[in-house]
């Protein structure tokens, strides 16, 4: 039996260190959060398996080096950017890592002002700045609507759907949530929810759409949520406000609590306790979260 890849989900800034969020992490709590809000059996099993796709359609420059670590996974993720930059050969050392970390600033001049400190130590024109903050950043080219069929070796409809839950008769439609997670058009959803609903005996095109809204909902709620557990002031955030955060098709606003249980070697846990009041009743959630943290010397 080979031994087991790593592969993250999301890549966080915080501090001086890069926070890993693993894939099979980042599934299981967007499906928890997505059942907690109603989603049908094929749209959980969607939401546990939506992001497989940043296993199968990871950039081939550092998905060859078939990390087994966080640390190897970062390496390479840093590796890949510097090159990207055309700066492979001038950055040497942990001044590459300051460099990627730079680049995950949110704002632009948060980005400039990091990056021009990071690369201090080369000459470098304003021009040429403007232009690295601009980088793309991301190793997860079309992982949604580009979503192979196989993953790691196994079926991502037969193998994984399946185990995950999904009705037989309704993993197409699965997949097609999968595919559209992060699709915001509004004619090619509502062309695969009326062709899923002419092709499948147990489709919805009105489920199908809410199962989607509640995907996409659960997935930017659990990915706002990893930063707000990091940088809670006494151990609790709000999240869920529509005036502060995008694509929440749900009644998600409320209040969270962060309970850090363990640290050992390069991971972190937490337990995250959420409430908040949908329209039918309060809801409540615990989370179950696991960083992997790569410190940057």
């Amino acid at each position: 039996m080979s031994e087991k890849e790593f592969h993250a989900a999301k890549i966080i800034r915080f501090g001086n260190a890069f926070y890993l969020m693993e894939v099979d992490d980042h599934n299981r709590h967007v499906g928890e959060i997505a059942k907690t809000l109603g989603a049908s059996e094929a749209g959980c099993a969607a939401a546990l398996c939506h992001d497989l796709g940043k296993i199968g359609n990871l950039e081939r420059a550092f998905a060859g080096r078939k990390p087994r670590i966080a640390r190897d996974y970062l390496q390479a993720y840093v590796d890949w950017i510097v090159k990207q930059a055309g700066l492979d050969k001038q950055l040497k050392g942990s001044t590459r890592q300051h460099f990627v970390l730079a680049l995950l600033c949110r704002t632009r001049q948060e980005r400039y002002m990091a990056v021009k400190t990071a690369l201090s130590d080369i000459s470098i024109l304003d021009d040429r700045l403007q232009e690295l903050i601009d980088l793309p950043v991301s190793p997860f080219p079309r992982h949604a609507d580009g979503i192979p069929e196989t993953v790691l070796g196994r079926s991502v409809k037969n193998d994984y759907l399946a185990q995950a839950g999904c009705p037989y008769e309704l993993i197409d439609y699965a997949f097609e949530l999968i595919r559209l997670h992060h699709s915001f058009r509004v004619d090619r959803i509502v062309e695969a929810a009326s062709a899923l609903e002419a092709r499948l005996p147990n489709a919805s095109a009105q489920q199908f759409v809410q199962d989607l809204h509640t995907l996409i909902s659960a997935d930017n709620v659990a990915s706002g949520l990893y930063e707000k557990a990091l940088s809670a002031t006494n151990g609790t955030f709000s999240f869920g406000n529509p005036a502060q955060e995008s694509f929440l098709l749900h009644d998600l606003e409320g209040a969270g609590k962060v309970e850090w249980l363990s640290s050992s070697g390069e991971l972190r846990c937490c337990r995250m306790h959420l409430e908040w009041q949908a329209s039918s009743c309060p809801k409540e959630l615990y989370l179950d979260v696991t960083f992997h943290v790569v410190e940057v010397g």
